[in-house]
């Protein structure tokens, strides 16, 4: 993809929830890591372990203080990744991602299993994935719930959110891409043009 898609991503008003920590603080229903089948995998620190159950792809991982699992069907824009603690193999975070970028509601937890933090990444768009998807599909027939020969990233541009959908228009990588710009907040096409590979 050509170097154009890519660009900073600001953080230009997500909502974050800090959850006070109080006696009616409610633990929530946490699950946990399984370790014991992550061990017969024989992965060692940093290396991540790759299952594949018919489409479905499991990626886990040994960092220094947490274990890290990412769920995914084969060729699917989405994919959910949950961190774990290490101490005690309960679950620390959990968020869900739309190619690169995260989406909905992301939340952490303390060791206990209480909710600590919620992020809602999605209220900064009025226009969410769901009808940049919707969108494509009825004016492109794009379908871009599959990440075949396509990138979407969602950041700020002057003091907006955009969307950045890139299509490759050949099986060439460095191959000429079409570049679609969308207004996050109102869903307007705001450009739409083919970009050039150059070295």
């Amino acid at each position: 993809m050509s170097a154009a898609v890519l660009f900073i991503l600001t953080l230009l008003g997500c909502k974050t929830t800090i959850v006070e920590k109080n006696n009616t603080l409610k633990k929530e229903q946490i699950e946990s890591f399984d370790i014991s089948s992550f061990r017969k995998t024989g992965a060692t620190l940093n290396e991540v372990n790759t299952e594949i159950d018919n489409d479905t792809i499991t990626e886990r991982s040994e960092m220094i203080d947490t274990f890290v699992q990412t769920t995914y069907s084969i060729n699917s824009a989405f994919k959910t990744k949950k961190s774990f603690y290490k101490k005690n193999l309960q679950l620390k975070a959990e968020a869900n991602f739309f190619y690169d970028f995260t989406i909905g509601i992301a939340r952490q937890y303390d060791m206990e299993g209480h909710l600590i933090e919620e992020k809602d990444w999605d209220k900064c768009c009025a226009f969410d994935v769901v009808d940049l998807m919707s969108k494509f599909k009825k004016e492109f027939n794009i379908d871009l719930s599959s990440r075949v020969k396509k990138s979407v990233v969602r950041g700020g541009e002057n003091d907006k959110w955009i969307y950045i959908v890139a299509i490759q228009l050949s099986d060439n990588p460095k191959g000429d891409s079409r570049q679609i710009k969308v207004d996050a907040e109102s869903g307007a096409i705001l450009d739409d043009k083919v970009i050039s590979y150059t070295e």
